[in-house]
C-alpha cells in the first residue's frame, strides 16, 4: 500500500513539474557579438533567467557584423522575427517604418527600474523615429584621436588638445610625415583618413565646417552646398596635395597605428582594449576630436529592440531592460567593450577613473549620431560609388564635381519615396 502510494506521489510530482516546464515563455533572442563577447552574454542569459525562472531565452548568435543582419532579414522575410535584437541605428528607421519594431516609450514610463532620464540623451537619439522611441541603448560610442607619443616627443612637439582645428591638423601633420630612411618613399604619416568615402564617417566633418548631410526636416541633400563640398575636399587633399595621410595602396593590409606608421588618428573607445593588447613599443593617448567652424564628433552605439509582432512582449521588455541594464553596461565597460549609454553608470566617479573612460564621456556632449532615415543604406551606397571618385588613387575628382551629382541621385530617390 505504502509502495503504491509512493510511486502515485512520484508520478503526480513528475507531471506537475513536467507541466511547469511547458509553460515556460520562451522568448528568441538574436545579436551580433565577437567571439570574445559570446560568454558574455551567455551568461547574461544564464542570469537572466535564473531570476526569471517562467522564462526561457532562445539565443540565435552570429558573429559577423553583415551576416548577423542577412540572418535578421531572412527571419523576419519568413515570419520568424525574434522578439528582442541587436539593432544599429542605420537599420532602426526602415524597420520601425515597416512595422517590424514595438515603439518603447510606454514601457520606460510605466517601468519603476529604468527611465529615460537615466540615458544620454543624444544615445536615445539614434533610436528614436518620427518621435517613437523604439530601441533600448546597449551602449554609446563617441570618437576621439588616438595619437602616438612617442612620435609627438621625437620631434618635440606638443600633444593634440581641444584648441585643434583643421589648420593646426595640417601644419602638425607636415612635421611628423617623414621618409625615415631617405629611400623615397613615405615610412611615417601624420593623420589617417580611413574610411574617408564612407557617408558615416564624413558626416562629421561636414558638419565641422557648418554643413549638413540633409536638409533640417531630412527630405533633401545638402551635399551640394558650400560646406560640404570645402569640407570632403578637405579629407582628400590630406590625402592628395598635402598627402599627411595615406593613400589606399600605402596601407597594404597593416595596421598603421599598432606598426607606429601613423601619429595620429580617429576611432573609438573600442580600440582601446585592441591597442592595450597589442602595442608594447610606444606610448599612446587619446585627445578629443579636432574643430573647424565648431566641434562636432560622431556618435555612434547599438540598441535593443523588441518585434512588434512578439506574443511575450512582457517578458521581451524584461530581458530588454536586464540586457541595456546598469550591471551589464558596467561589466562591459570594465571589459572595455562600450561605454555605457546609462548617465547612472558613466558618471559614476569610479567609473570615470578608469583609463580614457573620463575622455570618451567628455566626448559625448559635443557628438551626434549620424542623421539615419529609412533610406540610409541606399544613400551611403550612392555616396561609396560617387564618393570614391574624389579619393580615387588613379585620378581623383574635385569635390565641387561630385557633390552635386550625389546631391541629384539622392535627392531623386528622395522625391520618389514623398510622391509613394
Amino acid at each position: 500500500m505504502l509502495k503504491n502510494f509512493i510511486l502515485y506521489a512520484s508520478i503526480i510530482f513528475l507531471l506537475f513539474n513536467c507541466g511547469k516546464e511547458t509553460k515556460k515563455k520562451v522568448i528568441t533572442y538574436a545579436g551580433y557579438c565577437t567571439p570574445e563577447e559570446l560568454p558574455i552574454m551567455q551568461n547574461a542569459f544564464k542570469e537572466f533567467e535564473e531570476n526569471n525562472p517562467d522564462i526561457k531565452v532562445n539565443f540565435v548568435w552570429v558573429s559577423i557584423w553583415n551576416e548577423y543582419w542577412a540572418k535578421i532579414l531572412t527571419m523576419i522575410a519568413g515570419g520568424e522575427t525574434p522578439d528582442v535584437m541587436y539593432m544599429g541605428g542605420e537599420f532602426l528607421p526602415p524597420m520601425a517604418k515597416k512595422g517590424v519594431l514595438e515603439p518603447l516609450d510606454s514601457y520606460l514610463e510605466n517601468d519603476k527600474e529604468i527611465k529615460k532620464s537615466d540615458f544620454f540623451p543624444q544615445a536615445l537619439e539614434s533610436y528614436t523615429y518620427k518621435g517613437k522611441l523604439y530601441g533600448i541603448p546597449r551602449d554609446v560610442a563617441p570618437v576621439l584621436m588616438y595619437y602616438n607619443k612617442d612620435i609627438f616627443d621625437r620631434f618635440g612637439l606638443k600633444y593634440p588638445d581641444e584648441t585643434w582645428d583643421w589648420k593646426k591638423l595640417v601644419e602638425v601633420s607636415k612635421k611628423l610625415t617623414k621618409d625615415l630612411n631617405n629611400d623615397g618613399i613615405i615610412d611615417q604619416f601624420g593623420f589617417d583618413v580611413y574610411g574617408a568615402g564612407e557617408l558615416y564617417q564624413c558626416f562629421r566633418f561636414i558638419q565641422q565646417n557648418g554643413g549638413s548631410i540633409f536638409s533640417d526636416d531630412r527630405k533633401k541633400s545638402n551635399l551640394n552646398k558650400k560646406e560640404a563640398i570645402e569640407a570632403l575636399q578637405f579629407l582628400a587633399d590630406l590625402i592628395f596635395k598635402y598627402h599627411i595621410a595615406p593613400k589606399p595602396h600605402e596601407r597594404s593590409g597593416i595596421d598603421l597605428f599598432v606598426s607606429g606608421r601613423i601619429a595620429m588618428h580617429e576611432d573609438g573607445y573600442w580600440m582601446v582594449s585592441h591597442y592595450r593588447k597589442e602595442i608594447k613599443n610606444f606610448k599612446w593617448d587619446v585627445a578629443p576630436i579636432i574643430k573647424n567652424k565648431k566641434r562636432v564628433g560622431t556618435l555612434f552605439g547599438t540598441s535593443y529592440v523588441m518585434a512588434a509582432t512578439s506574443k511575450n512582449k512582457e517578458a521581451a521588455w524584461k530581458l530588454i531592460k536586464f540586457i541595456a541594464g546598469p550591471k551589464i553596461q558596467e561589466f562591459n565597460l570594465r571589459k572595455e567593450l562600450a561605454i555605457p549609454a546609462l548617465k547612472t553608470v558613466a558618471l559614476r566617479k569610479d567609473i570615470l577613473e578608469l583609463p580614457y573612460v573620463k575622455k570618451f564621456v567628455d566626448a559625448i556632449e559635443y557628438s551626434v549620431p549620424p542623421p539615419f532615415i529609412e533610406e540610409w543604406h541606399e544613400f551611403a551606397h550612392i555616396f561609396s560609388l560617387e564618393g570614391d571618385k574624389i579619393f580615387s588613387p588613379e585620378n581623383p575628382q574635385k569635390a565641387q564635381e561630385i557633390c552635386p551629382i550625389m546631391a541629384n541621385k539622392i535627392n531623386k530617390i528622395m522625391q520618389n519615396e514623398k510622391t509613394k
